[in-house]
């Protein structure tokens, strides 16, 4: 979930800011947060760049959850199709003990 973030964060950074901010194709919150606290137009482009990264990585992950609903809701339709929950009744051993 972090390489997406970095990915479209870097990628929404105009090309002067991301040259300062990004190290060995990793985004550094080190380096953003000096240059935002000295350029108050730069803090602008890499909070709209960050927002734009932390969105995009929601809609990556927030696939998975859709995808289990399905496979819950077939496997219930399944069992269910089987004759659905069938209590057992557990007899108590006759004869000797534990």
């Amino acid at each position: 979930m972090g390489r997406i973030y970095d990915h479209y964060t870097i990628a929404n950074l105009p090309s002067e800011i991301a040259a300062k901010v990004v190290i060995d194709g990793r985004y550094s919150p080190e380096l953003a947060k000096q240059l935002m606290d000295a350029d108050p137009a730069a803090r602008a482009m890499i909070e709209e760049a960050l927002r734009h990264g932390a969105s995009m990585a929601f809609r990556y992950v927030a696939v998975l959850p859709i995808i289990l609903i399905f496979v819950f809701v077939a496997m219930f339709l399944y069992f269910r199709a089987k004759g659905g929950y069938r209590p057992i009744r557990l007899d108590e051993e006759t004869g000797g003990s534990l």
